[in-house]
C-alpha cells in the first residue's frame, strides 16, 4: 500500500539523519502522479528538549504542558502529491519534561456529523481535562469522547506520548530487531551517555560495543521470523552496566556471538559475559569510564 510504503521510506531516510523537511522532499518521489496522501514527520531531541516536524496537509500535532497550555502546532502545508509541486519547511518548537504531546489522523476529529474545527475543539477540551492522566488513560478518554457515534468511514490513528526526561542512572529500550532500529538505539544511548562526564572517547566506546551487539541480534537471531531487540544500560558504582537481549534461536553457525563482532565488543568494554538459553541470548557489558560524574 501507498501508506506501508511511505513509512517504510521514511524510516530508512530518518535513519540517515535527514530534517523533516528533507524527509517529505524524498518521499515525494515515490509518490505515483494520480496518488495523494497527508503526513506529519516530527523528530524530538530530549537532549535539547525541542521538536522539529513538517507536515504536509496533516492534522496540527497537539502539545498539552503541564501548566494546562494546550496548543494545536500550526505550520503545514499541502499533502504530498506531484500534482501539487510544494515544498514543505521544518517547525521547531522548545518543550519541559512532563509536556504531552498527541498526533493523529483526520478520521479521530471529523465525520458527517461534525466539522474539523470542532472536532478539533472538542480534542483539545478533552486533554484540557486530563492532562495529568497517563498516556495510555488519555488515550483511552479521547476515544470514548470524541468517537461517540462517529460516522467517519476513515481509519483512526492516535499517538499519546508523555515527554519524561531521562533517567541518568539507567535507560530502556525495546525496539524491533530490524536494521531501522539502530540509530535509535545509538542516538538514545549517546544522548543518555551525555549526562554524563565520560570522555568523547568513552562515550563512542560503549555506543559501539551496543550497536555492535545489536547489530548481531538483529542479523542473526531471528533468521527470517520477526522479533525484538531489549536493551538495558544502567550507571552502578561508578561503572555502565548494559544488556543486550533476544529471543531468538540463534541457528549455528550464523550467529552466537561469533568472530570479529564478539572480539570489537570484548576489545572496548572491561568485562563481557554471553549467555544462551531456550528463551533467547543475553549479552552483559561492563566498562569502568576514565572520568564519571553525576
Amino acid at each position: 500500500s501507498l501508506m506501508g510504503q511511505l513509512r517504510n521510506a521514511a524510516r530508512v531516510y530518518a535513519g540517515e539523519g535527514y530534517p523533516p523537511s528533507v524527509v517529505l522532499a524524498r518521499l515525494m518521489t515515490i509518490i505515483e502522479p494520480t496518488e495523494m496522501a497527508t503526513v506529519l514527520f516530527m523528530i524530538f531531541d530530549p537532549a535539547a528538549w525541542r521538536i522539529e516536524f513538517a507536515s504536509a496537509g496533516h492534522p496540527p500535532p497537539l502539545l498539552a504542558t503541564p501548566d494546562g497550555t494546550v496548543t494545536f502546532l500550526e505550520g503545514g502545508s499541502l499533502p504530498l502529491g506531484p500534482m501539487l509541486n510544494q515544498t514543505y519547511r521544518d517547525m521547531t518548537v522548545d518543550v519541559v519534561p512532563g509536556s504531552l504531546l498527541l498526533l493523529f489522523t483526520d478520521g479521530l476529529v471529523d465525520d458527517r456529523n461534525t466539522t474539523l474545527e470542532e472536532g478539533l475543539r472538542r480534542l483539545r477540551d478533552v486533554v484540557a481535562r486530563a492532562n495529568g492522566a497517563d498516556a495510555e488513560t488519555l488515550a483511552d478518554r479521547i476515544v470514548s469522547e470524541i468517537r461517540t457515534d462517529a460516522t467517519s468511514s476513515d481509519d483512526v490513528a492516535l499517538l499519546v506520548l508523555r515527554l519524561a526526561a531521562l533517567d541518568p542512572e539507567r535507560i530502556h529500550l525495546h525496539l524491533p530487531a530490524i536494521p531501522s532500529s539502530l540509530p535509535t538505539i545509538r542516538h538514545a544511548i549517546r544522548r543518555w551517555l551525555a549526562q554524563t562526564r565520560m570522555t568523547e572517547e568513552d562515550i563512542y566506546g560503549v555506543m559501539v560495543a551496543c550497536c555492535e551487539a545489536c547489530s548481531n541480534v538483529i542479523e542473526h537471531a531471528y533468521g527470517l521470523a520477526s522479533g525484538d531487540v531489549d536493551v538495558q544500560a544502567a550507571f552502578r558504582e561508578h561503572r555502565i552496566e548494559l544488556t543486550i537481549r533476544d529471543s531468538g534461536t540463534w541457528t549455528p553457525p550464523r550467529g552466537l556471538y561469533r568472530g570479529r563482532g564478539l572480539q570489537m565488543i570484548q576489545a572496548l568494554m572491561d568485562d563481557v559475559e554471553v549467555l544462551h538459553g531456550d528463551r533467547g541470548t543475553t549479552i552483559r557489558m561492563q566498562y569502568q569510564p576514565q572520568e564519571v560524574a553525576r
